[in-house]
């Protein structure tokens, strides 16, 4: 790893070599990653910030529009339950605040708990049902990359314009140049950002959900492959059980120009197959995030209010 350097809430990794990215550790893994990428595959500790998405708003005294004033991040409603059961077309508006607005969000009428819709525009997560975290960025390294945002960078959600639907702000990648397995942006968990364990990289327990929501798009072209990667303890070498860290748990989505929603379930996560040890699922009792990788070049990847699916 060629450098890891915590920014005003995200960390920008550039690594060399077969290198594997774990947000925290530098480790050296074995051959390349199979179908990731042509290099191993990225570990990105995982979170984001969220309003709560129970459709009131920020200034009503009503449960999930409680702000924390310690971090201005816009809290979720009690149980951080959001139901989506909108039929509507993307983009209409009329969903629950925080699930993007897109109208659609449970077209598949899935019960959801929103992770993080990038409205408070500061990096983190909210702390919320025990998570707390932040966002960051990084890259294979390989030399003359271009990847935006980079080192000095705030943090990595930008503003829509225009809006979708209420949404203002969502994540996003741009940039060229690597050659190796590509770029990505990730957030943490549980890597605490107050109290006696901060900036620590701790595990957190998801195994009340069975996967993830979340919408995405590419204006680098008509289409981009995404890996969505999950490490947990037995691929991040922060569990101190991997011999071969950093083949995580992941998924490909190919995304395009216009914003669409995207489920990726526990059990649709797998491998690539270089890592040990191997597993035949995810341990989702000890996850450490989510990222979000692209090996095409060049890249501009949007992503936007992620949630996690309730059973």
């Amino acid at each position: 790893m060629a450098g890891c350097e915590l920014i005003a809430g995200i960390h920008d990794i550039a690594l060399t070599g077969d290198a594997s990215h774990d947000g925290a550790s530098s480790v050296t893994v074995g051959d390349a990653q199979g179908d990731l990428a042509p290099g191993p595959s990225s570990d990105a500790p995982n979170g984001d910030a969220t309003n709560a998405g129970d459709g009131l708003n920020e200034s009503d005294a009503g449960p999930g529009d409680a702000v924390d004033s310690a971090d201005s991040r816009v809290q979720g409603d009690a149980d951080g339950m959001a139901v989506l059961t909108d039929a509507g077309p993307p983009g209409d508006g009329d969903a629950a605040y925080g699930d993007a607005a897109s109208g659609d969000a449970a077209d598949a009428g899935l019960v959801t708990e929103l992770i993080d819709n990038m409205e408070a525009h500061n990096g983190l997560i909210p702390r919320v049902n025990g998570r707390d975290g932040e966002w960051y960025v990084f890259n294979d390294g390989t030399d003359g990359g271009i990847e935006t945002p980079s080192s000095g960078s705030s943090f990595p959600d930008f503003s829509i314009s225009p809006p979708r639907g209420s949404s203002m702000y969502a994540v996003r990648m741009y940039g060229s140049g690597f050659t190796a397995w590509g770029a990505g942006v990730g957030f943490s968990i549980n890597s605490p950002t107050v109290g006696p364990n901060i900036g620590k990289r701790l595990t957190y327990d998801a195994s009340p959900y069975r996967g993830f929501m979340f919408y995405a798009r590419t204006l680098s072209g008509a289409t981009a492959t995404l890996a969505m990667e999950v490490p947990d303890r037995n691929t991040d070498p922060a569990g101190g059980i991997c011999t071969a860290c950093g083949d995580h748990f992941f998924s490909h989505v190919t995304i395009t120009p216009s914003w669409a929603q995207y489920v990726v379930y526990y059990t649709d996560l797998k491998q690539a197959g270089w890592g040990r040890p191997q597993k035949s699922a995810l341990d989702p009792t000890q996850i450490y995030g989510a990222s979000f990788i692209v090996a095409s070049m060049p890249f501009d990847v949007w992503v936007d209010d992620i949630y996690f699916i309730l059973p």
